[in-house]
């Protein structure tokens, strides 16, 4: 019998050594085991790296709450429902036992540790099965390599803009979160890690998605990493960290060899799960999903929990009503004709608005986007005009995002022929390429909303939320209480 070890609690510094019991036959985990025993073939390293994904879709992590937390913090939504922890998220007023914050962190850790099992495994075992191609020139040793990389490398990114302040030139000293590159097997291999600087991590998750990039397929299976998605987080790295340069290197290799292309209109990537606009997503099955409590649909459909999260006026105001310009507007009803946004169709009136993107509230199975591909045309767009200026691509990908959800109807509601162009930008409508990235995170607000972008874009963008700037500690959680109290080389962020 073979078993897979992983931390149960935070950063294997303490606690409970598990087993992975959804994929083993016996149910009594082991509280040691060497990594040579629990992994003796290229498929029980196959198996340790089901876990790295079983703990990273979990609801504390990417299979809900990196996009939930991200939206509480930014001005996207409104918190109405009754969990404290999220309310205090929302309301900016975290503390440093809070569940959510609690669970991310050992969540994250999880990921990483059991990451790391697999990374070990790949570098030291022997069998031929780790030799079988699955990619001209990528092996299935690489493969699993690069799928642990990706893993370990995303999820110490997600987690770091989080708990350590934005990247900036004081990233170098600003704490971060801790670096864990070697697993934790037994109880003699628990550290007890301070925090590595904002700055070491990024470099981590840079070198990690970097090998991972090289070393993945094209495609390995949905909710599987592949090195597009390897890639678009490199892209996002590159643009939190204002290398915008980088970030089109890496966006145009996503759209020039990926074979993506966006669905037919704004909810089909939503309906129809796996489509063609989808680079990487948590699947979540009927059986398998974060549950009643703990699910994106949950959340905010007004149907499940009565719609616990809703469109916040500024995101009315500041977004949806600001998609058409006036002149478009005036030239629309010149026309006779009117406008409608299909993204508006995924919101429900009910005193207050709701999204209703994930829709699947009656079994959770909504799957957890973290990325498609209009967002990777809108980074791609915003680096063009940052890098360019105003230009007719630049121009031409914000217009392919806009015309899949802006429809002309006729006065009797039927779709005008070849109207795209009453709602199309040129380049003559842009005085600046300042004015061209407004309308571009205009777009993407409206986009990707609920989908936790518009939170990182304001910190990146040095923007203040909720009346604070961006670079405002009390915008980054606190170090869980529980892990100040068991290591001693752990640093509070100020003010908890």
């Amino acid at each position: 019998m073979k078993y897979i070890i992983r931390p149960f609690v935070a950063a294997g510094l303490l606690g409970l050594l598990a087993g992975c019991s959804s994929f083993l036959d016996d149910p009594q985990p082991q509280q040691s085991l060497p990594t040579t025993e629990a992994f003796q073939t290229a498929s029980d390293t196959e198996t340790g790296l089901i876990g790295a994904y079983n703990a990273a879709q979990g609801s504390d992590l990417f299979g809900t709450n990196t996009t939930q937390c991200a939206e509480l913090l930014g001005d996207n939504v409104i918190w109405r429902g009754s969990f404290p922890s999220y309310a205090e998220i929302f309301q900016v007023q975290m503390v440093a036992d809070n569940p959510e914050i609690d669970d991310m962190w050992q969540l994250a850790y999880q990921v990483n540790n059991q990451a790391n099992l697999v990374i070990q495994a790949t570098e030291t075992l022997e069998d031929p099965e780790f030799d079988v191609e699955v990619e001209a020139g990528k092996t299935f040793r690489n493969q699993l390599r690069g799928e642990a990389l990706f893993l370990r490398g995303a999820t110490m990114f997600e987690i770091v803009r989080f708990y350590g302040l934005p990247y900036s030139t004081s990233s170098s000293t600003d704490p971060g979160v801790p670096i864990l590159t070697e697993p934790v097997v037994d109880f003699g291999s628990v550290t007890f890690p301070a925090r590595n600087t904002v700055e070491e991590v990024y470099n981590q998750a840079i070198a990690d998605l970097t090998e991972a990039s090289n070393l993945l397929p094209d495609r390995v299976g949905r909710g599987r990493a592949n090195r597009f998605a390897a890639l678009a987080y490199l892209a996002e790295i590159a643009f939190m960290q204002g290398r915008y340069g980088d970030a089109l290197g890496f966006t145009q290799t996503i759209i020039d060899e990926g074979g993506f292309a966006l669905t037919d209109d704004a909810n089909g990537f939503f309906v129809n799960e796996g489509s063609v606009e989808e680079i990487w997503a948590v699947v979540h099955t009927v059986q398998d999903n974060p549950g009643v409590n703990g699910s994106l649909p949950t959340f905010h459909h007004v149907n499940a929990r009565g719609g616990d999260v809703a469109i916040s006026g500024a995101l009315i105001l500041g977004g949806f009503n600001l998609i058409l310009t006036p002149d478009q507007q005036q030239a629309i009803d010149d026309a006779g004709f009117s406008a409608v946004d299909q993204r508006v169709t995924q919101l429900t009136s009910n005193d207050t608005f709701n999204i209703e993107k994930y829709e699947d509230f009656a079994t959770n199975a909504d799957d957890a986007p973290i990325w498609r591909y209009a967002e990777v045309l809108l980074m791609h767009a915003e680096a063009l005009a940052r890098e360019n200026g105003v230009t007719q691509e630049a121009v031409d990908l914000l217009n392919q995002i806009r015309n899949r959800s802006v429809r002309v109807l006729d006065a009797e509601g039927n779709p005008v022929p070849n109207s795209s162009d009453l709602v199309s930008y040129g380049t003559g409508d842009f005085a600046s390429a300042e004015a061209l990235i407004d309308a571009i995170l205009l777009e993407k607000r409206v986009e990707m909303a609920y989908e936790g972008t518009r939170f990182h874009d304001l910190m990146r963008t040095r923007q203040d939320v909720k009346g604070r700037p961006f670079n405002d500690p009390l915008l980054r959680f606190p170090v869980p209480q529980r892990e100040i109290d068991a290591n001693n080389n752990l640093e509070q962020n100020p003010g908890y």
